[in-house]
């Protein structure tokens, strides 16, 4: 009984303690498409959504969005995305780069990236986020 109640004390103290997340960001993607994107504080694009495997070049798959479907996104903090803008932008925008499927099977990511290539970029202040309830739709 005594170690039951160790770890029921132990696991509200570990659960108690987690820094909030900030998910109020909520990525569309209305297509019939899958989408691939990447988030940015400045116009230059320093995540690189690939990874290579053997002689291939794949996309990291949490940057991908399924047709007709949505994700959330999560930065620390309860003001994370706030914190982030104005951390990580100098003109307080945050920006999101879309990329659809056919893009980057026809390019690779050097091209895409020395071309300035993308299939749509957003570019939201933090008053412009929060009038479309931090809603970005790629569509």
């Amino acid at each position: 009984m005594r170690l039951l109640n160790f770890l029921f004390v132990f696991i509200m103290l570990f659960t108690s303690s987690c820094d909030p997340h900030d998910t109020r960001l909520k990525i569309i993607n209305s297509t019939d498409e899958n989408v691939f994107y990447v988030i940015s504080g400045n116009d230059s694009l320093h995540y690189s959504p690939l990874y290579i495997q053997g002689q291939d070049t794949i996309w990291d798959l949490s940057s991908m969005i399924k047709p007709k479907s949505e994700i959330n996104e999560a930065m620390v903090g309860s003001e994370g995305w706030e914190d982030y803008i104005k951390s990580e932008s100098k003109d307080n925008n945050l920006r999101v780069y879309f990329f659809d499927e056919k893009l980057i099977e026809k390019y690779s990511w050097e091209s895409l990236l020395q071309n300035n290539q993308y299939s749509k970029l957003y570019r939201l202040s933090i008053a412009e986020l929060e009038k479309n309830g931090w809603l970005i739709e790629y569509e």
